[in-house]
């Protein structure tokens, strides 16, 4: 033993074990500093409560989806599984400006024929996909040779207090067709095309008779829904306006209906269609109404320079219309009704209506128009390509009950609060390295 072994003491080294241990308890603690903001809870994670393929087309589909709460939302989709870099917007939204909504819809265009196409759903700050954070998918038709000759149906849907109830979702279903949507205008109307109605099991277009049933859904952003059972002679327009969160059963053998007699109202006498400033989106416009049983009226339909008259008689139950064999001329018109009351005093009754024609979907429609429900065109073949695709149960994209999905917190492009995870990283790498030192120092 040496002098100095007596008098100098060597400083007392922190255990290697107890040191790292320190270290790691020091790491954790500022990881979960830096990345806590950034990660939303499992409470936080956003859930879609349905979801399906709506107006499906060659080019073009729409996605409806709904959220548990309000949430902007959007969708991103491609035609490779691992490269979605296409993006739609709501069609509710601006580019620069998205709102909060429960009902969601979002049109992705300039698709090709029969090509599978894959999508997420990005909603507020999470990412939502299928089953093991595959994106639900679903694929075009190959051809569609024929449209088919169909009457939009239109309606308009209310609130208890009277107003009209804007920006509700009208879902129009058949048995085993893709749904055709559309949203109510600010004056709570609604008008969906019914050309394209496709088959989900062949994609075919679906051969369709005035007598096919269908189900209207309309869902406001309070989530209170109606539901209308109907028939395809019975739409356009439905007979009565609705109210939101009540039912009805529109069937033409138990309601007033464009396509069956009209009951009688005793000393009632009536223009039923078209309605007073209705706007007509065809060139032939239902004109009906009740007046007394086997009694005579004479109708005029002034148009401009022309003047269509017609000499009609009611039947036994009061019933008349006036056929119109001619397109009439786009513009505003003038239908006069001329008949006796009971007592044989003259009455005459005028209502103005607007002859659009084919102007779209954003059409304001009061009125009706007079061509066959009837439809004609030839369904086209179906896709030769076998590989037809339809999702997995875990990623459907037809049912209208929510699927089985992923939410990742992670989104592309949007907007997220809190620290970068390359922030945590690199903070985390500091600390390590210091403790590092320290171990090493002492």
């Amino acid at each position: 033993m040496t002098y100095s072994d007596l008098y100098i003491k060597k400083p007392k080294k922190i255990p290697f074990l107890l040191g790292t241990l320190f270290v790691i308890m020091i790491v954790g603690f500022f990881i979960k500093v830096f990345s806590g903001s950034s990660l939303p809870s499992q409470a936080s994670k956003k859930r879609v409560t349905r979801l399906e393929i709506a107006n499906l087309a060659l080019n073009q589909a729409a996605i409806f989806w709904q959220t548990d709460t309000r949430e902007t939302g959007w969708i991103i989709y491609g035609e490779k599984e691992n490269s979605l870099t296409n993006i739609s917007i709501d069609e509710r939204d601006m580019q620069n400006k998205k709102n909060a909504y429960v009902n969601h819809y979002a049109v992705l265009r300039n698709l090709k024929e029969n090509t599978k196409i894959y999508f997420k759903i990005v909603s507020g700050n999470s990412l939502i996909s299928g089953n093991q954070n595959a994106p639900f998918f679903f694929r075009t038709p190959a051809r569609l040779e024929n449209s088919q000759i169909v009457n939009p149906a239109y309606g308009k849907v209310i609130q208890n207090n009277g107003l009209p109830l804007a920006n509700a979702a009208v879902i129009v279903s058949l048995k085993e067709s893709f749904s055709l949507l559309s949203f109510t205008k600010a004056s709570g109307e609604w008008l969906v095309p019914m050309n394209f109605i496709i088959n989900k099991n062949d994609y075919r277009i679906k051969p369709l008779s005035a007598k096919e049933k269908i189900t209207i859904e309309i869902i406001s952003e309070d989530q209170i829904v109606s539901r209308i059972e109907t028939n395809l002679g019975n739409v356009s327009p439905l007979p009565q306006t609705s109210i939101i969160g009540k039912n009805y059963d529109f069937y033409s053998d138990n309601v007033l209906s464009a396509t069956t007699s009209l009951p009688t109202i005793l000393d009632t006498i009536d223009v039923i269609y078209p309605k007073e400033d209705a706007l007509i989106p065809g060139y032939k416009p239902i004109i009906k109404g009740i007046m007394l049983p086997d009694s005579e009226a004479l109708l005029t339909v002034e148009a401009d320079t022309i003047t269509y008259t017609s000499k009609i008689k009611s039947d036994n139950k009061g019933s008349w219309s006036m056929p119109i064999k001619q397109n009439l001329p786009m513009g505003r018109r003038l239908l006069i009704m001329k008949t006796k009351n009971k007592d044989g005093e003259e009455v005459i009754l005028k209502r103005n209506f607007v002859i659009i024609g084919n102007q779209g979907q954003d059409a304001k429609v009061l009125g009706a128009t007079n061509d066959d429900p009837t439809l004609s065109g030839t369904p086209s073949p179906a896709p030769t390509d076998s590989g037809i695709v339809k999702p997995t149960p875990t990623q459907s994209v037809y049912a209208t009950t929510a699927p089985t999905q992923t939410t990742e917190t992670i989104v592309p492009s949007a907007p997220v609060s809190g620290t970068s995870d390359y922030i945590s990283l690199i903070g985390a790498s500091a600390f390590i390295i210091l403790g590092l030192g320290i171990l090493f120092i002492f």
